[in-house]
């Protein structure tokens, strides 16, 4: 009779084993589902690229304002306009490219890639 209740309570330690085990393997789909954006808005530059660079310079004169830097290099627009550009998201909302870059909204190659003219020196 002993026995029996060892291998009774092996056996409900492995099945709550295993429904413990398959109750993580969830909840790490739906973090990682959550992850990428489709359950969740999030702005990553690798996931989201949805946006507009809107330009209102009226004038383009003066010396470069700096932008950005990474590892290798320094950013700077041609003359000092940064608070007339930003970014027009698809879902309406708009970002200073400055705030954009420094909250890392977009990465700098996302920015030149949507056409945005920068001078790129290195560091």
């Amino acid at each position: 009779m002993e026995g029996g209740r060892v291998m009774k309570g092996r056996l409900i330690f492995k099945v709550v084993f295993v429904i413990f085990l398959t109750a993580i393997l969830i909840g790490l789909i739906f973090i990682i589902y959550d992850k990428t954006g489709t359950a969740a808005h999030i702005y990553d530059p690798l996931l989201i690229s949805d946006y507009v660079i809107v330009n209102e310079t009226k004038e383009c004169s003066g010396e470069e304002e700096y932008l950005y830097e990474d590892d290798n290099y320094k950013y700077y627009l041609p003359c000092p306009s940064s608070y007339d550009i930003y970014l027009e998201w698809t879902d309406g909302d708009k970002d200073l490219i400055k705030n954009a870059l420094n909250n890392k909204k977009v990465s700098i190659n996302s920015l030149i890639e949507h056409g945005l003219i920068v001078k790129k020196y290195e560091k």
